[in-house]
């Protein structure tokens, strides 16, 4: 027997290494309608034959469940494809083969009687993530066909480098998840979905910037682009004309909108990523000009031009792929503009430039914080399932910081705001953006990136840097509203 490090130059996770991945794609039947699939495949190694459980389910009017079994053969040594055998995947045994190829392992497959057949591509993007792409046969009449992206949740370290475990420049960094497809003849692989996977966004997340490698990978990287991006931050803060803080704001959300639609949608729907900008430039300049009405005006205009754009575009406007593409793109405006709007409305209030730059402190503080703190307490995780490298002493890190941040603030903020207050603020403010943390952790740990782009030497990218001010920002502006009522 062998594995995969006796393949020298195609190292692969999948297969070759125990774990759980999840999937989720499309699933494309006789007509070419597009369903939703989703499911988890589990690889075991025992030391005569290696299994696959694969529990998938394709979602819509029909919906179906499909359970299967696959018994594998291990690799011989020296050998670079092996023999699987499928009971439970249909009305008669299924026969095929696992073929790696460089960076991809290829299945062709077929029935006892030869009536069914067909083939499927599992092509490595990094040690976490592989994208399937699959087809079946009756006969000459193509039954389904599928697209998926698998990602995996647990399982054993990754090869040596190769095409399977390395992006366009290396070895690929620790991801907190993995796409991975283990398709068959009961659609068992995940499709990758069209709403991610291979899109623009994550092409461009693989390349490296050219700089020296002291400051790329060095904590001097991390602090220019923290510095780069404070100082315009800051001005247009204190300017007293709104259109300095609209355009920052405009180009910020923006930046941060296009992450999210290139992770989100993909290539084949960029007109959804083109229509969230719009949104985003709609709602900033609504609650700029006309605070609340017009924050509300642009979010109503921005959704209802998404639902157009869907049924337009779409064959079906009422199935389960519009369905996830709206809600997806609905989830953008509410994330993104909605909440990140909300730096207009600080801006407009009294005192609003001094107000806008403590949250803001606060909250970068926070961030601050709790990198440094984890690095170097570590300890405990706090939601491993959800962001691995998060831990409880990194919170506490960051209410530390965002505290003494808060408290420092006295020097310039309002007089009305004691010190037990502005500290008791500092430490709501540290920990509800630990959940805004954790909640775009979530999203991309379903999607299978680590971070959203890589346009931030060592923050990620605008998304990243804004994730806890999305939601610290709507939490202190009510409570500001709240406090200042007569």
């Amino acid at each position: 027997m062998t594995s995969q490090d006796d393949l020298k130059g195609r190292p692969h996770t999948y297969l070759f290494r125990p774990g759980l991945w999840q999937a989720d794609g499309v699933y494309y039947d006789g007509q070419e309608k597009p369903h939703v699939q989703s499911g988890e495949l589990l690889v075991e190694h025992a030391p005569h034959v290696w299994t696959i459980d694969s529990r998938m389910n394709v979602s819509g009017q029909d919906r179906r469940d499909f359970v299967s079994q696959y018994m594998v053969t291990p690799f011989k040594e020296g050998v670079s494809f092996t023999e699987w055998t499928s009971q439970t995947g249909g009305p008669e045994p299924v026969f095929g083969l696992f073929v790696v190829v460089q960076e991809s392992i290829l299945m062709p497959w077929h029935s006892q009687s030869g009536q069914f057949w067909g083939q499927e591509v599992l092509s490595s993007v990094n040690p976490d993530l592989y994208l399937s792409r699959g087809f079946a046969f009756i006969q000459d009449r193509k039954a389904y066909s599928w697209a998926v992206r698998l990602v995996r949740l647990s399982g054993g370290e990754a090869g040596p480098p190769g095409p399977a475990s390395a992006g366009p420049d290396g070895p690929a960094p620790e991801s907190p998840g993995d796409a991975e497809s283990s398709g068959g003849p009961e659609g068992s692989g995940c499709p990758e979905s069209p709403v991610g996977g291979d899109d623009w966004g994550e092409r461009a997340k693989g390349r490296k910037m050219a700089l020296p490698e002291s400051i790329r990978k060095g904590e001097l990287g991390r602090w220019l682009v923290g510095i780069a991006l404070a100082v315009p931050t800051v001005a247009a803060v204190l300017v007293d004309n709104k259109l300095w803080i609209l355009v920052v704001g405009l180009l910020a959300g923006g930046a941060a909108w296009w992450e999210f639609a290139a992770n989100l949608f993909g290539a084949r729907y960029r007109g959804l990523a083109v229509l969230g900008l719009f949104g985003w430039a709609a709602t900033a300049c609504g609650t700029c000009f006309f605070e609340a009405e017009g924050q509300g005006a642009g979010l109503a205009l921005s959704l209802a031009l998404g639902g157009i754009y869907l049924m337009r575009i779409l064959p079906g406007g009422t199935d389960a792929v519009s369905v996830n593409l709206l809600s997806r793109y609905a989830l953008g405006h509410l994330y993104i503009s909605f909440f990140l709007s909300f730096v207009f409305l600080i801006k407009t209030m009294e005192d609003g430039s001094r107000l806008l730059i403590f949250v803001i402190l606060v909250t970068a503080l926070a961030d601050t914080g709790a990198i440094y703190a984890g690095t170097r307490l570590k300890g405990p995780k706090l939601y491993p399932k959800i962001s691995p490298g998060k831990t409880l002493s990194g919170v506490a890190g960051g209410c530390v910081a965002a505290v003494a941040g808060a408290l420092f603030s006295r020097l310039y903020l309002p007089d009305f705001f004691g010190a037990l207050e502005l500290a008791a603020i500092g430490l709501c403010l540290s920990l509800w953006g630990v959940l805004g943390d954790l909640f775009e952790s979530a999203i991309k740990r379903a999607l299978g990136v680590k971070d959203t782009s890589k346009i931030l030497l060592g923050h990620g990218g605008f998304w990243d840097r804004l994730d806890s001010l999305l939601f610290n920002l709507p939490l202190f502006y009510y409570y500001l509203h709240m406090r200042l009522l007569p």
